[in-house]
């Protein structure tokens, strides 16, 4: 824990600069604002956006202007106060923002997997085949092409942007984890944390054909557990060890600035956290080049999520 908190310290004092940070958080205050409280309407904006548009190709590009916006404002904010203008001449930058961005816009967009409904099963088995094997969507959307393009362009790279178990230590991590632990059980109170997990409520894998109960939980839980591996290697993998070779240390804030509008779907409190939490984990990834303590941290938080939600129904 030392040598993350060593490492937070060494950040800031080398890249924060007030009016910049300000503006950015700003921004992303406006943005929270609207989507949870002025375009709202009986959920997050963006949420009711995804669903109103969900069987329409133009979702890639309402998502693409989604993600792009924080990003690149945050970008702009960097170039107006730190006067780093040259980047935006740099063509690295633009290839790998471009493809950050369409990544994640894709996957935003992606329910191919619907075509699971099509089977000849009960309504039930056809819905938890759909929520389950979509965890692996990110594993076509994500890992495929961040590999393709490593193998073929980022050729520098010494590893899958931080993929690796070289120079990882666990210990860290674990007592990061452990301090999450208070903090989510506290939010498993909230009114809306309830209503968005568990991600599969118990009488969703109740009646099954294809499994009982308790293996379906499981194997959705494990599914959904992995989904994360992918969600580290974009956001702490791509754009910070990806981009820390165009933009150095200033690749973690506008990171952590699209890494909160990912979230604009979820609780208001987890959104509001993300940027906080996104912004430690890349700090941790910057500057050790490795994004698997991110993994586990992600993983385990997700996974304690789930479990007090599970905990909230069982005793409420």
């Amino acid at each position: 824990m030392k040598k993350i908190l060593q490492y937070l310290k060494e950040h800031l004092r080398e890249d924060f600069h007030f009016w910049q940070y300000a503006s950015v958080m700003g921004f992303l205050g406006l943005l929270i604002y609207l989507n949870y409280g002025l375009l709202a309407d009986g959920g997050p904006f963006v949420l009711m956006l995804r669903q109103q548009f969900r069987e329409d190709e133009g979702l890639i590009l309402i998502m693409m202007g989604i993600h792009s916006l924080p990003y690149l404002f945050a970008i702009l904010m960097l170039a107006i106060f730190k006067k780093r203008w040259g980047l935006i001449r740099k063509k690295e930058f633009w290839v790998k923002c471009g493809l950050a961005m369409l990544i994640l816009s894709v996957d935003s967009a992606f329910y191919y997997f619907d075509v699971i409904y099509e089977l000849d099963l009960p309504q039930k088995d056809l819905y938890y085949l759909r929520i389950t094997l979509g965890k692996f969507k990110s594993m076509i959307t994500m890992f495929l092409p961040l590999l393709l393009f490593r193998l073929t362009y980022d050729k520098q790279q010494e590893s899958l942007y931080g993929l690796t178990t070289k120079g990882y230590d666990w210990k860290p991590y674990a007592l990061m984890l452990g301090l999450m632990i208070p903090l989510i059980f506290m939010a498993s109170f909230q009114p809306d944390f309830n209503t968005y997990y568990p991600r599969i409520k118990p009488h969703q894998a109740e009646g099954l054909t294809l499994l009982s109960q308790g293996p379906a939980l499981v194997m959705f839980e494990a599914c959904y557990a992995f989904d994360f591996i992918w969600t580290e290697l974009i956001f702490r993998g791509f754009l910070i060890v990806g981009m820390a070779h165009v933009l150095g240390k200033d690749a973690v804030l506008p990171m952590a600035a699209i890494y909160t509008i990912r979230h604009f779907s979820k609780p208001m409190g987890e959104t509001i956290s993300s940027f906080f939490g996104g912004y430690l984990l890349g700090v941790i990834a910057l500057r050790s080049r490795n994004i698997m303590g991110g993994v586990w941290v992600h993983m385990g938080i997700a996974v304690l999520m789930e479990l007090f939600a599970f905990w909230q129904i069982i005793f409420r």
